[in-house]
């Protein structure tokens, strides 16, 4: 055979061994996925909240070894939970959540920001893992965690979650911050004066907003239900260049700020529009 026949098989077969040595690997040491979940069940909590205009949900940046490794981190642990946000019925609102979560959480006040910061260290897991044993990855379940907004919160922001719901606010303004977090924002039922969102999803069920901002450079869905949810103004950002497909049915006035001079704004239109140019 030709030279290079040999070396086509040459790679096959190391192409070959290499996945024959992945399915070995993983067939020994990954379990089941119920031997990869820790469930963080009990009785609601409920915590009043102290005097804030900020809170922010974080994870433990902490990097813990796994086998030795120094590489292995338990950053997205909490990337399959929801938070939802309603109105609070008293003037401090409150955070409720599921009794085991108790010991993986901490509030910490700084200035006028409530960091509520969740962490899942290694000695803790172990006990709620079968056999002790720690999985290259897990997952994490527990009842979705419910925000009883007060009035005086002003924003919110995370790097974590699936899922954050706005439910049955009415508020004149709130900035919400999840850009670094892949859940998706839902708003249902609630109307705001003003609404700033940085996310990455944020998909607008029901209710109404007055000034929507939106950065579009890190939002890659974005829905609006236009039987449900009305918009009047939306004010537009980016840095560099974006594409924003536009409904009339889905607002009145879209206004355009670029915040460099890369910036530019490849708006489509889904029917028929007029558009007027101002500065």
């Amino acid at each position: 055979m030709k030279r290079t026949t040999y070396i086509i098989l040459g790679v096959l077969l190391a192409l070959l061994a290499g996945m024959s040595s992945t399915i070995i690997y993983w067939g020994t040491h990954s379990g089941s996925v119920s031997d990869m979940t820790v469930r963080l069940e009990g009785e609601e909590q409920v915590r009043p909240l102290p005097a804030c205009k900020v809170i922010r949900f974080q994870m433990d940046k902490t990097l813990y070894k796994y086998d030795g490794r120094d590489d292995f981190t338990y950053y997205f642990t909490l990337n399959t939970a929801h938070l939802i946000v309603t109105p609070a019925d008293t003037l401090t609102g409150s955070f409720s959540y599921a009794a085991d979560m108790e010991e993986f959480m901490s509030f910490e006040t700084n200035g006028d920001t409530l960091d509520v910061v969740f962490s899942f260290p290694l000695e803790e897991l172990r006990k709620r893992m079968p056999e002790g044993k720690i999985a290259p990855s897990f997952i994490i379940k527990t009842a979705p965690l419910s925000l009883r907004l007060p009035e005086g919160v002003e924003c919110l922001k995370g790097d974590l979650f699936d899922a954050v719901e706005l439910q049955d606010l009415q508020r004149d303004s709130l900035a919400i911050d999840f850009s670094d977090s892949p859940a998706t924002v839902f708003v249902q039922n609630s109307r705001f004066r003003a609404l700033s969102a940085l996310s990455r999803q944020l998909h607008l069920n029901s209710g109404s907003v007055d000034r929507l901002h939106l950065n579009l450079d890190e939002l890659y869905s974005f829905k609006v239900e236009t039987d449900s949810f009305r918009i009047d103004t939306e004010y537009l950002s980016g840095s560099e260049a974006v594409d924003f497909l536009a409904n009339p049915k889905e607002c009145r006035h879209i206004l355009w700020n670029p915040l460099s001079k890369d910036a530019r704004l490849h708006l489509n239109m889904e029917t028929r529009s007029e558009i007027l140019l101002r500065e």
